[in-house]
């Protein structure tokens, strides 16, 4: 499953949120049934792009100005297409990441449900004050 994600989604490897998921073999093969059709489709990279853009122009209404240029980036010794294209990935991937896990908790049908199948395990007071000191 994980050459599968890696062909659909690009390479370098299987983005984290998968992996986090691999963790429930069952939940991952469902969640990646009803994913892979929708990244493909046109309509999925739009919503993406809007988003991306959305993302960045509410970026530049914060109130604090972020003097990280090019041309600062290179004065600090960095190499500039670098950092752009990690800054990049980061954009779509973060954007992604948002589509496919707000897609996943539209699709589960009663949202009282957790996004983890895990069993939920209570534990005592005591243990928990123990690990608190």
């Amino acid at each position: 499953m994980f050459a599968d994600i890696v062909k659909t989604v690009g390479p370098p490897g299987v983005p984290g949120e998968y992996r986090a998921l691999a963790c429930w073999p069952g939940y991952l093969e469902a969640a990646w049934r009803r994913l892979k059709p929708r990244i493909g489709d046109a309509s999925y990279q739009q919503a993406a792009e809007v988003l991306r853009e959305s993302a960045r122009r509410r970026a530049r209404e914060l109130p604090y100005v972020v003097t990280l240029s090019r041309q600062r980036v290179m004065a600090l010794g960095e190499d500039a297409d670098a950092v752009l294209k990690v800054t990049e990935d980061l954009e779509r991937r973060g954007t992604v990441l948002l589509l496919n896990l707000s897609q996943l908790v539209q699709d589960v049908p009663d949202m009282l449900r957790q996004p983890m199948p895990g069993a939920a395990r209570l534990v005592p007071d005591w243990v928990a004050a123990e690990e608190l000191r």
